[in-house]
């Protein structure tokens, strides 16, 4: 478990950040907020989030993964609100420690109610569909499989981090629900 209190846990990459943070800095409080939000491009130049939360698995939808089952709160207000201390701040990682604990809290918070809520739906929907349960259950073998090539064909380098990171929580989700599957639907397989 990473320790977000730990100050030498946070960096930041300060390429691109100048242009942006000129930028931004012209603008009120609320009018940063809504370029922050629309503005992509700040959001992947920026990177001056604690490594070890973006190394946890974050959940991947199940493709018919019903919209209700999403929780309403997504930690976009915390997010905005890291964004906005960072900016404020010059980008200063150690004064916005709090700001940054409390978007990681919510993330964590965030994503271990979606795991549950997935794996719940995902069995019972197997449950109750349990003729096209080989079917599914190879379609995530191949998914994972192809995965797997993808994440070996990006290079090692740490421009691709985020990516390598994206591709290897993606197969662990893999691995995950074909478990519980596994131990939850044994007796339907064919």
């Amino acid at each position: 478990m990473p320790t977000l209190h730990n100050n030498s846990l946070f960096y930041s990459n300060f390429k691109n950040i100048s242009k942006y943070n000129n930028k931004l800095m012209m603008l009120d409080n609320n009018d940063a907020k809504s370029k922050m939000r629309l503005d992509p491009n700040l959001l992947q130049t920026v990177v001056f989030m604690n490594p070890e939360p973006l190394n946890e698995i974050s959940p991947t939808l199940p493709e018919l993964f019903p919209e209700e089952l999403i929780p309403s709160e997504i930690c976009e207000k915390d997010m905005l609100n890291l964004i906005e201390c960072l900016v404020r701040l010059d980008f200063d990682n150690v004064k916005c420690e709090e700001v940054q604990f409390e978007y990681y809290q919510c993330k964590r918070w965030r994503d271990s109610l979606l795991f549950k809520r997935i794996k719940e739906w995902e069995v019972s929907y197997l449950l109750n569909n349990t003729g096209i349960l080989p079917d599914y259950v190879n379609n995530l073998k191949t998914q994972r499989i192809q995965l797997i090539n993808e994440y070996e064909n990006v290079p090692n380098i740490s421009k691709n981090t985020g990516k390598r990171i994206r591709y290897n929580s993606d197969i662990q989700q893999l691995d995950w629900r074909l478990n519980y599957i596994k131990e939850t639907t044994s007796n339907y397989m064919v």
